[in-house]
């Protein structure tokens, strides 16, 4: 044996030792070490065979179009989701987002970020993602399973898909690049010339919006055929920031209200556009 090369085999020369479950890592590198410290001998062979059947399955999984059909709506929901919030909070009353700004401006950041994140894994191009285009191309393979279309209709309801998808090919394309040079990876142009991005690739709040629209309408039209059912894809409670904004807003008028009261004037710093309604006024 090599000097400096332990003989992996001590680590598990026994039945004992084999049928107990090892970690995913620990077993990749037993195996490789197995492999390095000689092929050939029985010893090895046997141990290597044992090794092999407990490692991880590093073949690609094939979900039912059940999971494919509810892992995209999750995207969709959660895209809209942090979509509504930038979109509150750019149009939030600068008085009351003062209050916080960094806390805000990062809130509003992160959430533009992220919402482009969901946009592009719903189109992304990796081979073997689940993306709407995969789930289009198991609905023509698999056409003959639905329960509640037959095989035309399904290649109807892509053929409309595709054409929806091909109305979004700009949006598609802002959003893939606006991922790739700046949000997944800090590509050496974006570095080197930072507004340039924002030129080449413009996308607004209307673009995300019409991009996630447009997808749950493509996945509820699958679904209707598949199960016939379909769902409102946004989550619950997605405004519900607008509670925090309006307590802050009511908490600035107080102070203000304070301050006049105090010193018989106008107060110095600016109040919220507008006063909320209270609870018994709505």
């Amino acid at each position: 044996m090599p000097r400096g090369f332990s003989n992996p085999l001590a680590a598990c020369h026994s039945k004992s030792d084999i049928s107990r479950p090892f970690p995913p890592v620990v077993l990749r590198d037993r195996y490789a070490d197995l492999v390095k410290w000689g092929k050939g001998t029985t010893g090895v062979h046997w141990c290597r065979s044992q090794l092999r059947d407990r490692l991880p399955d590093m073949s690609h999984a094939k979900p039912s179009i059940d999971q494919i059909l509810d892992g995209l709506k999750r995207e969709v929901v959660l895209g809209r989701a942090y979509l509504t919030i930038a979109r509150g909070l750019a149009g939030a009353d600068p008085v009351v987002l003062q209050t916080a700004q960094t806390f805000f401006g990062l809130t509003l950041e992160a959430s533009l970020q992220v919402s482009q994140m969901f946009a592009a894994k719903l189109y992304d191009k990796t081979r073997g993602a689940v993306t709407v285009t995969s789930l289009l191309a198991r609905c023509l393979l698999d056409a003959s399973t639905f329960k509640n279309g037959t095989p035309a209709q399904v290649s109807q309801a892509v053929t409309t898909a595709n054409a929806r998808i091909a109305g979004l090919a700009s949006i598609l394309t802002s959003v893939q690049d606006r991922r790739n040079q700046a949000i997944a990876h800090l590509d050496p142009r974006t570095v080197a010339n930072p507004t340039a991005l924002a030129a080449n690739a413009k996308l607004t709040l209307v673009d995300l919006e019409k991009l996630f629209g447009e997808t749950g309408r493509i996945i509820n039209d699958v679904s209707v055929l598949w199960h016939d059912t379909s769902a409102i894809i946004d989550l619950f409670g997605s405004e519900d920031y607008r509670s925090a904004l309006d307590l802050i807003a009511e908490a600035k008028h107080a102070q203000a209200d304070r301050w006049e009261a105090a010193y018989h004037e106008p107060c110095p710093f600016p109040r919220p556009r507008s006063r909320p309604p209270s609870w018994w006024e709505l």
